[in-house]
């Protein structure tokens, strides 16, 4: 049976007016080895409650840390503990890496395509800098939904991502309201998701796919 191990927090980053990236160490000094887009099961005593929730690994393996963003949710216990109250020195208890969505390991793929909404780009992101650091041939294109711009979590990163991967990475961003220059208005819908399909990329084979955000 898998146990808690302790992680100190070493950083944490300011992503979005919601929403905090949280670097985490293990006390122990030993590395945790993880596949792109696992997720850690963190532990916390709040208001004298011991309180645990899961969230994804936004870095990638081959970058040796262990990342996690944490956008707060209204009446979310933890989500609000990190947002507002965790600080750099605090010690957070987590089980090794662990779940199932992660990305295409085939070598076959060659062509990575993403749909991400909110939150959702956590792991995805993390599966953007493993295929760009791990497979030189391989495409990754993301199509990354949000209310608007100050909305994007981890914008900035995707953005310098793109600029140094231009050849290799396609990046497009959908606001459901606001108007944004040569990004598309509206929800990542059947319509315009066909439209990037069937029209932007019609030549191009797709062959893994990975859908991460809200239901709707």
């Amino acid at each position: 049976m898998s146990k808690f191990q302790t992680l100190r927090v070493t950083e944490i980053c300011r992503e979005t007016p919601e929403s905090v990236s949280i670097l985490l160490k293990p006390v122990s000094g030993e590395s945790f080895s993880f596949l792109a887009g696992q997720f850690l099961t963190l532990l916390a005593k709040i208001d004298g409650e011991d309180v645990r929730r899961s969230y994804s690994l936004c870095s990638s393996p081959s970058e040796g840390v262990l990342r996690v963003a944490v956008k707060e949710v209204p009446g979310g216990k933890f989500s609000t503990f990190c947002n507002r109250m965790l600080v750099v020195g605090d010690t957070l208890e987590s089980l090794p890496p662990d779940g199932r969505f992660t990305r295409d390991f085939d070598d076959s793929v060659k062509n990575h395509l993403a749909i991400a909404a909110g939150s959702g780009i956590t792991p995805i992101l993390s599966m953007v800098k493993d295929v760009l650091a791990s497979e030189s041939s391989s495409t990754f294109t993301l199509i990354y939904g949000n209310k608007t711009v100050a909305d994007t979590i981890f914008k900035k990163e995707l953005d310098a991502l793109k600029e140094e991967n231009s050849e290799r990475f396609n990046l497009h961003y959908v606001y459901s309201r606001e108007q944004v220059e040569d990004s598309l208005f509206g929800r990542i819908n059947k319509t315009n998701t066909n439209s990037f399909i069937n029209s932007t990329y019609k030549d191009t084979n797709f062959n893994a796919a990975y859908l991460c955000g809200p239901e709707e």
